[in-house]
Protein backbone atom coordinates (compact mmCIF):
# COMPACT_ATOMS: atom_id res chain seq x y z
CA UNK A 1 0.00 0.00 0.00
CA UNK A 2 2.85 2.37 0.84
CA UNK A 3 4.31 1.79 -2.62
CA UNK A 4 1.01 2.77 -4.23
CA UNK A 5 0.94 6.09 -2.39
CA UNK A 6 4.59 6.76 -3.24
CA UNK A 7 3.90 6.16 -6.94
CA UNK A 8 0.82 8.35 -6.66
CA UNK A 9 2.92 11.14 -5.16
CA UNK A 10 5.65 10.85 -7.82
CA UNK A 11 3.08 10.90 -10.63
CA UNK A 12 1.50 13.99 -9.13
CA UNK A 13 4.86 15.77 -8.97
CA UNK A 14 5.66 14.81 -12.56
CA UNK A 15 2.27 15.99 -13.79
CA UNK A 16 2.58 19.40 -12.11
CA UNK A 17 6.08 20.25 -13.30
CA UNK A 18 5.82 24.00 -12.85
CA UNK A 19 4.61 23.79 -9.27
CA UNK A 20 7.25 21.15 -8.51
CA UNK A 21 10.02 23.31 -9.97
CA UNK A 22 8.87 26.38 -8.03
CA UNK A 23 8.74 24.41 -4.77
CA UNK A 24 12.20 22.92 -5.34
CA UNK A 25 13.51 26.43 -6.07
CA UNK A 26 12.03 27.69 -2.78
CA UNK A 27 13.59 24.83 -0.82
CA UNK A 28 16.96 25.37 -2.53
CA UNK A 29 16.84 29.12 -1.80
CA UNK A 30 16.03 28.51 1.87
CA UNK A 31 18.83 25.97 2.19
CA UNK A 32 21.27 28.22 0.33
CA UNK A 33 20.61 31.10 2.70
CA UNK A 34 21.12 28.87 5.74
CA UNK A 35 24.29 27.35 4.30
CA UNK A 36 25.65 30.79 3.37
CA UNK A 37 25.07 32.26 6.82
CA UNK A 38 26.54 29.29 8.71
CA UNK A 39 29.46 28.89 6.30
CA UNK A 40 30.26 32.61 6.55
CA UNK A 41 30.38 32.50 10.34
CA UNK A 42 32.47 29.31 10.31
CA UNK A 43 34.86 30.91 7.79
CA UNK A 44 35.22 34.08 9.86
CA UNK A 45 35.88 32.02 12.99
CA UNK A 46 38.47 29.92 11.14
CA UNK A 47 40.08 33.08 9.74
CA UNK A 48 40.35 34.65 13.19
CA UNK A 49 41.80 31.42 14.56
CA UNK A 50 44.38 31.19 11.77
CA UNK A 51 45.41 34.81 12.20
CA UNK A 52 45.88 34.37 15.96
CA UNK A 53 47.70 31.05 15.57
CA UNK A 54 49.92 32.45 12.82
CA UNK A 55 51.01 35.46 14.88
CA UNK A 56 50.99 33.98 18.39
CA UNK A 57 51.31 30.21 17.99
CA UNK A 58 48.96 27.31 18.65
CA UNK A 59 50.07 26.70 22.24
CA UNK A 60 47.37 26.75 24.91
CA UNK A 61 49.41 26.65 28.12
CA UNK A 62 52.77 28.33 28.74
CA UNK A 63 54.20 27.38 32.14
CA UNK A 64 57.36 29.09 33.36
CA UNK A 65 59.83 27.79 35.91
CA UNK A 66 58.44 24.24 35.90
CA UNK A 67 60.16 21.23 37.42
CA UNK A 68 61.20 18.02 35.71
CA UNK A 69 58.35 16.26 37.53
CA UNK A 70 55.83 18.75 36.14
CA UNK A 71 57.19 18.10 32.65
CA UNK A 72 56.81 14.35 33.20
CA UNK A 73 53.25 14.82 34.45
CA UNK A 74 52.31 16.89 31.42
CA UNK A 75 53.89 14.38 29.04
CA UNK A 76 51.98 11.51 30.69
CA UNK A 77 48.62 13.28 30.57
CA UNK A 78 46.45 11.92 27.73
CA UNK A 79 44.81 15.32 27.32
CA UNK A 80 48.16 16.93 26.48
CA UNK A 81 48.73 16.49 22.74
CA UNK A 82 51.84 18.60 22.09
CA UNK A 83 54.55 19.57 24.53
CA UNK A 84 57.71 21.60 23.88
CA UNK A 85 60.35 22.56 26.43
CA UNK A 86 62.55 25.62 26.67
CA UNK A 87 65.56 25.54 28.98
CA UNK A 88 67.49 28.51 30.34
CA UNK A 89 71.25 28.08 30.49
CA UNK A 90 71.68 30.87 33.00
CA UNK A 91 72.03 34.62 33.39
CA UNK A 92 74.87 37.13 33.44
CA UNK A 93 74.77 40.52 35.15
CA UNK A 94 75.59 43.71 33.26
CA UNK A 95 77.34 46.71 34.73
CA UNK A 96 75.34 49.64 36.08
CA UNK A 97 76.46 51.82 33.16
CA UNK A 98 75.29 49.26 30.61
CA UNK A 99 72.05 48.73 32.51
CA UNK A 100 71.07 52.35 31.82
CA UNK A 101 70.80 51.55 28.12
CA UNK A 102 70.00 47.87 27.69
CA UNK A 103 69.01 46.51 31.09
CA UNK A 104 70.50 44.60 33.98
CA UNK A 105 71.03 41.05 32.69
CA UNK A 106 71.72 38.78 29.74
CA UNK A 107 69.77 35.51 29.76
CA UNK A 108 70.79 32.60 27.52
CA UNK A 109 67.91 30.35 26.53
CA UNK A 110 67.60 27.34 24.32
CA UNK A 111 65.04 27.39 21.53
CA UNK A 112 61.99 25.23 22.34
CA UNK A 113 62.41 21.51 21.59
CA UNK A 114 59.57 19.02 21.14
CA UNK A 115 59.02 16.67 24.07
CA UNK A 116 55.72 15.17 22.89
CA UNK A 117 53.62 15.45 19.75
CA UNK A 118 54.43 17.91 16.98
CA UNK A 119 55.97 21.35 16.68
CA UNK A 120 54.10 22.21 13.47
CA UNK A 121 50.49 21.28 12.71
CA UNK A 122 48.65 22.29 9.54
CA UNK A 123 51.43 24.72 8.69
CA UNK A 124 51.21 26.54 12.05
CA UNK A 125 53.78 26.26 14.80
CA UNK A 126 53.31 25.60 18.49
CA UNK A 127 55.15 28.85 19.26
CA UNK A 128 56.42 31.57 16.95
CA UNK A 129 60.15 31.82 16.34
CA UNK A 130 61.46 35.40 16.19
CA UNK A 131 62.13 36.95 12.80
CA UNK A 132 65.79 37.44 11.96
CA UNK A 133 66.88 40.84 10.69
CA UNK A 134 70.49 39.76 10.12
CA UNK A 135 72.50 36.55 10.08
CA UNK A 136 71.10 33.07 10.73
CA UNK A 137 69.69 30.95 13.53
CA UNK A 138 72.15 29.12 15.81
CA UNK A 139 73.15 25.60 14.85
CA UNK A 140 75.43 24.75 17.79
CA UNK A 141 75.22 25.29 21.58
CA UNK A 142 78.10 27.78 21.30
CA UNK A 143 76.20 30.04 18.89
CA UNK A 144 73.63 32.67 19.84
CA UNK A 145 71.30 35.20 18.28
CA UNK A 146 70.62 38.49 20.06
CA UNK A 147 67.76 41.02 19.99
CA UNK A 148 68.06 43.83 17.46
CA UNK A 149 68.52 46.61 20.05
CA UNK A 150 71.77 45.02 21.28
CA UNK A 151 73.41 45.29 17.87
CA UNK A 152 76.32 47.72 18.01
CA UNK A 153 76.43 47.74 21.82
CA UNK A 154 79.78 47.15 23.49
CA UNK A 155 79.75 45.11 26.71
CA UNK A 156 82.83 45.46 28.88
CA UNK A 157 82.80 44.55 32.53
CA UNK A 158 80.66 42.82 35.15
CA UNK A 159 79.42 39.50 33.73
CA UNK A 160 79.46 40.23 29.98
CA UNK A 161 82.39 41.06 27.67
CA UNK A 162 82.15 41.51 23.90
CA UNK A 163 85.55 43.02 23.14
CA UNK A 164 83.91 45.51 20.76
CA UNK A 165 80.53 46.45 19.30
CA UNK A 166 78.22 43.46 18.96
CA UNK A 167 77.86 42.28 15.35
CA UNK A 168 77.46 39.03 13.41
CA UNK A 169 80.67 37.10 14.05
CA UNK A 170 81.40 38.79 17.39
CA UNK A 171 82.49 36.77 20.41
CA UNK A 172 80.58 37.30 23.63
CA UNK A 173 81.87 35.98 26.95
CA UNK A 174 79.24 35.62 29.65
CA UNK A 175 79.61 34.67 33.29
CA UNK A 176 76.45 32.55 33.43
CA UNK A 177 74.98 31.58 36.73
CA UNK A 178 71.68 30.87 38.45
CA UNK A 179 69.41 33.80 39.06
CA UNK A 180 68.20 33.56 42.65
CA UNK A 181 65.13 35.61 43.56
CA UNK A 182 63.88 36.20 47.09
CA UNK A 183 60.10 36.17 47.36
CA UNK A 184 57.90 37.65 50.07
CA UNK A 185 57.55 34.32 51.89
CA UNK A 186 61.30 33.88 52.04
CA UNK A 187 61.54 31.10 49.43
CA UNK A 188 63.93 31.22 46.47
CA UNK A 189 62.90 31.04 42.82
CA UNK A 190 65.34 30.59 39.94
CA UNK A 191 65.54 31.76 36.37
CA UNK A 192 64.55 34.90 34.51
CA UNK A 193 61.03 33.68 33.75
CA UNK A 194 59.73 35.31 36.91
CA UNK A 195 59.20 39.04 37.33
CA UNK A 196 62.05 40.37 39.41
CA UNK A 197 60.79 41.59 42.79
CA UNK A 198 61.98 44.92 44.16
CA UNK A 199 62.32 45.73 47.85
CA UNK A 200 60.85 48.79 49.57
CA UNK A 201 64.10 50.73 49.20
CA UNK A 202 64.18 50.11 45.44
CA UNK A 203 66.97 47.53 45.46
CA UNK A 204 66.37 44.20 43.68
CA UNK A 205 66.25 41.20 45.98
CA UNK A 206 68.17 38.92 43.66
CA UNK A 207 71.68 37.77 42.81
CA UNK A 208 73.62 35.59 40.34
CA UNK A 209 75.25 32.59 42.01
CA UNK A 210 77.65 29.89 40.79
CA UNK A 211 78.60 31.96 37.74
CA UNK A 212 80.89 30.26 35.21
CA UNK A 213 82.40 31.95 32.13
CA UNK A 214 81.12 30.68 28.76
CA UNK A 215 82.00 31.96 25.29
CA UNK A 216 79.48 32.32 22.46
CA UNK A 217 79.64 33.42 18.85
CA UNK A 218 76.97 35.85 17.66
CA UNK A 219 75.46 34.50 14.42
CA UNK A 220 72.45 36.77 14.04
CA UNK A 221 70.05 39.35 15.41
CA UNK A 222 66.29 38.93 15.77
CA UNK A 223 63.46 41.42 15.94
CA UNK A 224 62.05 41.41 19.40
CA UNK A 225 58.26 41.39 19.45
CA UNK A 226 55.95 42.76 22.17
CA UNK A 227 55.74 40.49 25.22
CA UNK A 228 52.71 38.46 24.15
CA UNK A 229 51.79 35.40 22.15
CA UNK A 230 54.44 32.95 21.09
CA UNK A 231 57.43 35.14 21.91
CA UNK A 232 57.36 34.62 25.63
CA UNK A 233 60.76 32.98 25.50
CA UNK A 234 62.30 36.28 24.34
CA UNK A 235 60.78 38.13 27.31
CA UNK A 236 62.01 38.09 30.89
CA UNK A 237 63.12 40.26 33.77
CA UNK A 238 66.42 40.64 31.92
CA UNK A 239 66.69 42.95 28.94
CA UNK A 240 68.79 40.82 26.60
CA UNK A 241 67.63 37.29 25.80
CA UNK A 242 70.21 35.36 23.79
CA UNK A 243 68.82 32.31 21.99
CA UNK A 244 70.78 29.15 21.27
CA UNK A 245 70.09 25.47 20.59
CA UNK A 246 69.92 22.68 23.14
CA UNK A 247 73.14 21.17 24.37
CA UNK A 248 74.16 18.15 26.42
CA UNK A 249 73.39 19.72 29.78
CA UNK A 250 70.03 19.24 31.47
CA UNK A 251 70.56 21.97 34.01
CA UNK A 252 68.71 25.27 34.22
CA UNK A 253 65.18 26.58 34.61
CA UNK A 254 62.49 25.09 32.39
CA UNK A 255 59.43 26.48 30.65
CA UNK A 256 56.86 24.45 28.72
CA UNK A 257 54.42 25.03 25.86
CA UNK A 258 51.46 22.62 25.69
CA UNK A 259 48.33 22.03 23.63
CA UNK A 260 45.42 19.89 24.80
CA UNK A 261 42.38 18.05 23.49
CA UNK A 262 39.00 17.54 25.09
CA UNK A 263 39.38 20.57 27.38
CA UNK A 264 36.35 22.82 26.96
CA UNK A 265 36.84 25.68 29.43
CA UNK A 266 39.52 27.91 30.90
CA UNK A 267 38.77 26.54 34.37
CA UNK A 268 39.36 22.99 33.13
CA UNK A 269 42.61 24.13 31.51
CA UNK A 270 43.77 25.65 34.79
CA UNK A 271 42.83 22.47 36.64
CA UNK A 272 44.88 20.39 34.19
CA UNK A 273 47.94 22.62 34.63
CA UNK A 274 47.61 22.75 38.40
CA UNK A 275 47.22 18.97 38.66
CA UNK A 276 50.41 18.52 36.64
CA UNK A 277 52.26 20.83 39.05
CA UNK A 278 52.26 24.07 37.08
CA UNK A 279 51.43 26.95 39.37
CA UNK A 280 48.08 28.59 38.71
CA UNK A 281 49.53 32.10 38.97
CA UNK A 282 51.45 34.60 36.87
CA UNK A 283 53.96 31.83 36.17
CA UNK A 284 51.38 30.03 34.00
CA UNK A 285 49.82 31.80 31.03
CA UNK A 286 46.77 30.62 29.11
CA UNK A 287 46.28 31.46 25.45
CA UNK A 288 42.82 32.99 25.83
CA UNK A 289 43.16 34.86 22.53
CA UNK A 290 43.13 31.47 20.81
CA UNK A 291 40.54 29.87 23.11
CA UNK A 292 37.87 32.29 21.84
CA UNK A 293 38.05 30.74 18.38
CA UNK A 294 38.50 27.13 19.49
CA UNK A 295 35.19 26.99 21.31
CA UNK A 296 36.88 26.92 24.74
CA UNK A 297 34.80 28.83 27.29
CA UNK A 298 36.75 31.76 28.71
CA UNK A 299 33.78 33.78 29.90
CA UNK A 300 34.18 36.06 26.88
CA UNK A 301 31.24 36.24 24.47
CA UNK A 302 33.23 36.82 21.24
CA UNK A 303 33.03 33.23 20.00
CA UNK A 304 29.47 32.78 21.20
CA UNK A 305 28.40 36.11 19.72
CA UNK A 306 29.37 35.03 16.21
CA UNK A 307 27.15 31.98 16.43
CA UNK A 308 24.42 33.91 18.21
CA UNK A 309 24.23 36.23 15.22
CA UNK A 310 24.14 33.17 12.94
CA UNK A 311 21.35 31.64 15.05
CA UNK A 312 19.24 34.82 14.84
CA UNK A 313 19.66 34.98 11.07
CA UNK A 314 18.87 31.27 10.77
CA UNK A 315 15.63 31.73 12.73
CA UNK A 316 14.61 34.59 10.44
CA UNK A 317 15.37 32.48 7.36
CA UNK A 318 13.45 29.48 8.74
CA UNK A 319 10.36 31.55 9.61
CA UNK A 320 10.33 33.24 6.21
CA UNK A 321 10.92 29.93 4.44
CA UNK A 322 8.10 28.18 6.30
CA UNK A 323 5.57 30.74 5.10
CA UNK A 324 6.88 30.54 1.53
CA UNK A 325 7.04 26.74 1.27
CA UNK A 326 3.77 26.34 3.20
CA UNK A 327 1.91 28.22 0.48
CA UNK A 328 3.25 25.84 -2.17
CA UNK A 329 2.01 22.76 -0.28
CA UNK A 330 -1.29 24.41 0.63
CA UNK A 331 -1.97 25.10 -3.04
CA UNK A 332 -0.90 21.58 -3.94
CA UNK A 333 -3.33 20.01 -1.45
CA UNK A 334 -6.15 22.32 -2.52
CA UNK A 335 -5.66 21.36 -6.17
CA UNK A 336 -5.67 17.65 -5.30
CA UNK A 337 -8.72 17.59 -3.01
CA UNK A 338 -10.62 15.38 -5.44
CA UNK A 339 -7.72 12.94 -5.62
CA UNK A 340 -7.46 12.72 -1.84
CA UNK A 341 -11.23 12.23 -1.63
CA UNK A 342 -11.13 9.40 -4.12
CA UNK A 343 -8.29 7.75 -2.20
CA UNK A 344 -10.30 8.12 1.01
CA UNK A 345 -13.32 6.48 -0.66
CA UNK A 346 -11.09 3.57 -1.64
CA UNK A 347 -10.11 2.96 1.98
CA UNK A 348 -7.04 5.17 2.48
CA UNK A 349 -6.63 6.12 6.12
CA UNK A 350 -5.96 9.63 7.40
CA UNK A 351 -2.42 8.58 8.29
CA UNK A 352 -1.77 7.39 4.75
CA UNK A 353 -3.12 10.61 3.25
CA UNK A 354 -0.98 12.69 5.59
CA UNK A 355 2.05 10.56 4.81
CA UNK A 356 1.60 11.06 1.07
CA UNK A 357 2.05 14.84 1.49
CA UNK A 358 5.05 14.40 3.80
CA UNK A 359 6.62 11.96 1.33
CA UNK A 360 6.16 14.59 -1.35
CA UNK A 361 8.00 17.08 0.89
CA UNK A 362 10.89 14.64 1.45
CA UNK A 363 11.17 13.88 -2.28
CA UNK A 364 11.38 17.60 -3.03
CA UNK A 365 13.87 17.99 -0.17
CA UNK A 366 16.14 15.29 -1.59
CA UNK A 367 16.45 17.45 -4.69
CA UNK A 368 16.32 20.94 -3.19
CA UNK A 369 18.52 20.58 -0.09
CA UNK A 370 21.74 19.34 -1.82
CA UNK A 371 21.18 21.93 -4.55
CA UNK A 372 20.77 24.63 -1.92
CA UNK A 373 23.91 23.58 -0.05
CA UNK A 374 25.95 23.83 -3.24
CA UNK A 375 24.43 27.21 -4.11
CA UNK A 376 25.06 28.51 -0.58
CA UNK A 377 28.74 27.57 -0.61
CA UNK A 378 29.18 28.89 -4.15
CA UNK A 379 27.45 32.15 -3.23
CA UNK A 380 29.63 32.56 -0.14
CA UNK A 381 32.75 31.96 -2.22
CA UNK A 382 31.59 34.55 -4.72
CA UNK A 383 30.97 37.19 -2.04
CA UNK A 384 34.34 36.46 -0.41
CA UNK A 385 36.09 36.76 -3.78
CA UNK A 386 34.59 40.20 -4.34
CA UNK A 387 35.49 41.40 -0.83
CA UNK A 388 38.95 39.84 -0.48
CA UNK A 389 40.66 43.20 -0.26
CA UNK A 390 38.57 44.21 2.73
CA UNK A 391 39.15 40.83 4.42
CA UNK A 392 42.89 41.05 3.75
CA UNK A 393 42.97 44.40 5.54
CA UNK A 394 40.87 43.05 8.41
CA UNK A 395 42.98 39.93 8.95
CA UNK A 396 46.34 41.54 8.16
CA UNK A 397 47.36 39.09 5.44
CA UNK A 398 47.59 38.94 1.67
CA UNK A 399 45.13 36.12 1.03
CA UNK A 400 42.12 37.52 2.85
CA UNK A 401 39.49 35.05 4.00
CA UNK A 402 38.94 31.63 2.47
CA UNK A 403 35.70 29.67 2.54
CA UNK A 404 35.71 26.92 5.15
CA UNK A 405 33.30 24.13 4.23
CA UNK A 406 32.79 22.37 7.55
CA UNK A 407 30.92 19.03 7.40
CA UNK A 408 29.20 19.79 10.70
CA UNK A 409 27.97 23.14 9.38
CA UNK A 410 26.62 21.49 6.23
CA UNK A 411 24.80 18.87 8.32
CA UNK A 412 23.25 21.58 10.52
CA UNK A 413 22.10 23.54 7.45
CA UNK A 414 20.61 20.37 5.91
CA UNK A 415 18.83 19.40 9.14
CA UNK A 416 17.38 22.91 9.54
CA UNK A 417 16.22 22.84 5.93
CA UNK A 418 14.50 19.47 6.34
CA UNK A 419 12.90 20.64 9.58
CA UNK A 420 11.67 23.76 7.77
CA UNK A 421 10.31 21.62 4.94
CA UNK A 422 8.44 19.24 7.24
CA UNK A 423 7.04 22.12 9.31
CA UNK A 424 5.80 23.77 6.11
CA UNK A 425 4.12 20.58 4.91
CA UNK A 426 2.63 19.50 8.23
CA UNK A 427 -0.53 21.66 8.22
CA UNK A 428 -1.31 20.94 4.54
CA UNK A 429 -0.78 17.22 5.23
CA UNK A 430 -3.24 17.39 8.12
CA UNK A 431 -5.70 19.14 5.83
CA UNK A 432 -5.27 16.39 3.24
CA UNK A 433 -5.96 13.77 5.91
CA UNK A 434 -9.36 15.36 6.65
CA UNK A 435 -10.55 15.18 3.02
CA UNK A 436 -13.45 12.77 2.48
CA UNK A 437 -15.22 11.37 -0.56
CA UNK A 438 -18.01 13.92 -0.02
CA UNK A 439 -15.47 16.72 -0.30
CA UNK A 440 -14.25 15.30 -3.59
CA UNK A 441 -17.82 15.13 -5.00
CA UNK A 442 -18.59 18.64 -3.77
CA UNK A 443 -15.44 19.98 -5.42
CA UNK A 444 -16.39 18.26 -8.70
CA UNK A 445 -19.82 19.92 -8.60
CA UNK A 446 -18.21 23.27 -7.90
CA UNK A 447 -16.09 23.07 -11.06
CA UNK A 448 -17.45 25.26 -13.90
CA UNK A 449 -16.13 25.55 -17.42
CA UNK A 450 -14.83 28.89 -18.49
CA UNK A 451 -16.46 30.70 -21.42
CA UNK A 452 -13.41 29.91 -23.51
CA UNK A 453 -13.75 26.19 -22.74
CA UNK A 454 -17.44 26.35 -23.57
CA UNK A 455 -16.73 27.96 -26.92
CA UNK A 456 -14.16 25.23 -27.69
CA UNK A 457 -16.77 22.60 -26.94
CA UNK A 458 -19.53 24.10 -29.14
CA UNK A 459 -18.22 22.80 -32.52
CA UNK A 460 -18.10 19.26 -31.18
CA UNK A 461 -21.75 19.45 -30.02
CA UNK A 462 -22.84 20.96 -33.34
CA UNK A 463 -21.09 18.21 -35.27
CA UNK A 464 -22.87 15.54 -33.25
CA UNK A 465 -26.22 17.08 -34.11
Amino acid sequence: MAGIFTRFTLRSLAKNRVRTAVTVAGIALSTALLAAVLTSVASVQAGLYERTADTEGTWQIFARGVSEQTVANLAADDQVVDLALMRERGMAKLSEAEAEYIGSYVAVRELPAVEKGLWETDGMTLAQLPDLIEGRMPEAPSEIVLPDYSRGQELEGAGARSGGPLAVGSTLELDLGTHMIKTDDGTIATGSFEVEPVSDDGEPQSEIVDAQPQTFTVVGFYERQPPFGGDYYTTSASSIVALTVSGDTEEGALAAYATTRGVTSLDAMKELATTAGASDSDATIYHTNLFRYQGIDVGNPIWGTLWMVAAVLAVVIVVASVSLIYNAFAISVAERTRQFGLLASLGASKRQLRRSVLVEALVLGVIGVPLGLALGVAGTAGVFAVTQEAFATMFGNETGLSVQVEPFVMVVAAVLSLATLLASAWIPSARAARVSAVDAIRQTQDVHLSKRAERKGQPARTARR
